[in-house]
């Protein structure tokens, strides 16, 4: 058996292990908000559900905005939203769950649009084109561009 391998210095970045640290915080307790839902069969899966937070601290929050819109597939959610420092966490009875822990709140609401058919996500722009009406947008662009890559080129 091999031993496993000493850790290298030069591969070593302790500002991306702080980060993703913090990151990770925050998905715990959204995660936490999920099975929640999931619990009392609100949702079957996290991409049924959106994810609302407010974050207390606002390096943290500047943290996740960061990710742009690859906060929803951090959580494995359809959508997400950070709330900016001047909003406030909505109260709302359309909570399929709430937690709220460490200063970070967490709401979890019914995902918005149709689910796509090819990754499963709930998006307002499923059926917006006319040549694929069941997928959304980036799902339609996969599609059209592994098509045109797989075509034959002309002999010439």
């Amino acid at each position: 058996l091999t031993d496993f391998p000493s850790e290298r210095s030069q591969h070593v970045n302790l500002e991306l292990d702080s980060f993703w640290k913090d990151l990770l915080t925050v998905r715990f307790v959204v995660n936490k908000a999920l099975e929640q839902a999931r619990g009392a069969r609100k949702i079957g899966s996290s991409l049924e559900a959106q994810v609302v937070l407010k974050i207390e601290d606002a390096a943290l929050a500047g943290k996740l905005v960061s990710l742009n819109s690859d906060l929803n597939g951090f959580f494995i959610t359809s959508q997400a939203k950070v709330l900016a420092e001047h909003e406030s966490f909505p109260c709302s009875d359309g909570y399929l769950s709430e937690v709220c822990e460490a200063g970070i709140s967490v709401g979890v609401l019914p995902a918005t649009g149709s689910k796509c058919g090819r990754c499963w996500k709930y998006s307002t722009q499923v059926g917006q084109s006319s040549d694929y009406l069941e997928l959304c947008q980036p799902c339609r662009q996969a599609v059209i561009t592994d098509t045109a890559s797989s075509q034959p080129s002309p002999v010439s």
